[in-house]
């Protein structure tokens, strides 16, 4: 439409300047009125000048609008002060502006919507070449590799040599599962990758995500519900297996034997109720401490000055520690430090990790425990106990939170196991990590 108007503009003033000098032609040749000719060859030598000022504007307008497409300065203004072609082709110039405007207000605020959502999601985005150049990075993978910035997906080997061999060998669409120990913490990160194009380069945008947490909870759900079952069936089992043993042994008591044999029969036979009564209850007992796995109490939640807490650990285990010549130390940095817990609880985890670790050192010269609480790298408060007794073997090392496992005679299995589910509540984790007949070292993450 502005076109148009532009080529109507054009041929109108053409049109006037060619009547014009016709009108001069014919007065030349058929008048003596050379005033009237001067005066209308200076109209025309204004309409000629009007003609390229007209189109020069427009050209200057024109140039000024495709350089601020090409420059995206889309608040570049046109004026008003000319003729009504002019007019109406700012008003395009203006309105195109105006669309621009909008559009890119819109990819803007797309932008930042994507740009919130990569700072706020939990999960690491990586974004990497076939080189292995790094293109983008949120601050989840900032966070959990503890650095600021990543350049090359090589400078992740100093967190992990294997996440970075499962980055470089990752295909479209596979999942892989990485294990990473980092400061005693043990990681398993789940690795997926997609493939994209941006022009001609081929990127990989990876996503990795710690899933440690969410298998422990089902695992922990599903011993929670075998050891419900089972517990319910032995019950149902024993209760009138024992009960039946025990009225048994009242009606035995009733009887009179006649002779000395039927005597010793009849103590025979109380005997042996007597044991199925006494092993029906010891496996009561039994299902009643397996409880506990599935009934573990609320957390009541307060805040916990650790030193304190530290201080009446030190005092509980004075003793049992002087005993059996075992050094026992606490150390908190710093002072002030507090966390959000249930005392009872945490005090029943360190009190079970402690005499583990006691057990451990029983019989050993220069036995130590460490307990110590601080903040990590990830700004979370963290309770490490630490003892130089024998370690656990690797093969082992992956078992001791299951329920029932135990490489003690007298053990029940239970002891790790709650206190995994204990700092399940508290939204923590329990890990261990463990150099044979050097160290082993249990962390207690908040």
């Amino acid at each position: 439409m502005a076109y148009n108007r532009f080529r109507i503009g054009v041929v109108l003033r053409v049109g006037v300047i060619v009547s014009t000098l016709f009108l001069i032609l014919v007065l030349y040749q058929n008048t003596d009125y050379l005033m009237t000719i001067g005066i209308l060859a200076l109209i025309a030598i204004y309409q000629v000048f009007s003609l390229v000022r007209f189109v020069e504007r427009t050209e200057r307008d024109l140039t000024r609008f495709l350089q601020a497409i090409q420059y995206e300065d889309f608040f570049e203004t046109f004026g008003t002060r000319a003729g009504p072609s002019a007019k109406r082709l700012h008003a395009e110039f203006t309105r195109i502006m105006q669309d621009f405007r909008n559009v890119r207000s819109q990819r803007e605020e797309q932008f930042l919507y994507l740009q919130t959502i990569l700072q706020h999601i939990g999960i690491v985005l990586l974004s990497y070449d076939q080189e292995g150049e790094i293109e983008l990075v949120n601050p989840a993978a900032r966070r959990l590799f503890k650095v600021n910035r990543i350049k090359h997906i090589r400078h992740l080997e100093r967190f992990s040599p294997a996440l970075v061999k499962a980055l470089q060998s990752i295909q479209p669409g596979e999942k892989k599962t990485v294990r990473v120990t980092d400061e005693n913490e043990l990681l398993l990160l789940s690795v997926h990758a997609t493939e994209f194009h941006r022009g001609t380069r081929r990127l990989t945008l990876a996503t990795i995500q710690n899933i440690r947490s969410e298998l422990e909870e089902k695992e922990l759900e599903a011993w929670q519900n075998l050891i419900r079952v089972l517990t319910h069936e032995i019950r149902n089992s024993i209760t009138p297996i024992t009960s039946l043993a025990s009225t048994t042994v009242d009606l035995l008591a009733q009887v009179h034997p006649a002779t000395d044999e039927d005597r010793e029969q009849i103590e025979d036979v109380n005997l042996a109720i007597g044991t199925i009564q006494n092993r029906g209850k010891g496996l009561l007992n039994f299902v009643e401490a397996f409880r506990s796995l599935y009934k573990v109490p609320k957390p009541n939640f307060t805040q916990l000055s650790v030193q304190d807490f530290f201080q009446h650990l030190q005092t509980f285990f004075d003793v049992s520690m002087e005993q059996r010549s075992i050094c026992l130390s606490f150390e908190c940095s710093p002072d002030t430090l507090q966390v959000t817990v249930d005392p009872d609880l945490i005090e029943q985890v360190l009190i079970n990790l402690i005499t583990n670790a006691m057990q451990a050192l029983d019989g050993m010269e220069g036995g130590r425990i460490e307990v110590s609480a601080n903040i990590d790298t990830r700004g979370r408060a963290r309770i490490q106990v630490v003892d130089n007794g024998p370690g656990i073997p690797e093969e082992e090392i992956d078992r001791v939170f299951i329920p029932f496992y135990t490489t003690k005679s007298d053990g029940t299995g239970i002891g790790l196991s709650l206190s995994r589910q204990i700092l399940r509540l508290h939204k923590g984790s329990i890990s261990v990590h463990s150099i044979p007949s050097e160290r082993t070292v249990f962390t207690l993450n908040f």
